[in-house]
């Protein structure tokens, strides 16, 4: 028998190990991630309220080109109305619900994976919410 605390150890290394294989794809997060950029764009769109066509030039530019950088001014109101319209997308969108579950409400967080955390940090659901909030 071996002592207590190299039990422990064993078998918090096993458990480590185990969650280390239990992680999804990084293609299969990327493709979450698009998904979930794309109704960030809608949102997005809506709420200033572009055109279809101007919106589907900012879906281009994000997916095939991938290059996006967009500059817009929000005032208070503005700001509150796309809050809003996030949040309820994490609660009624499949894509972004999932990405938020996986990143910040599973155990353990894929945020703790360091490849992960910048695949979710750059995503256009966290890097919005983070400027709307400053």
């Amino acid at each position: 028998m071996l002592p207590k605390v190299c039990e422990d150890l064993i078998f918090e290394y096993l458990e480590q190990l185990n969650n280390f294989t239990d992680l999804p794809s990084k293609k299969a997060v990327a493709r979450l991630i698009s998904y979930s950029n794309s109704h960030v764009l809608d949102c997005l769109g809506n709420v200033l309220r572009m055109t279809q066509s101007e919106v589907a030039h900012l879906h281009y530019r994000l997916v095939i080109e991938r290059d996006f950088f967009f500059h817009f001014n929000l005032g208070l109101a503005g700001r509150a109305k796309l809050l809003f319209v996030l949040n309820r997308a994490i609660f009624n969108n499949f894509h972004c619900s999932s990405l938020v579950w996986m990143f910040v409400r599973r155990k353990p967080s894929l945020l703790e994976y360091r490849d992960y955390a910048k695949m979710f940090w750059e995503s256009l659901l966290c890097s919005t919410i983070i400027k709307l909030r400053q």
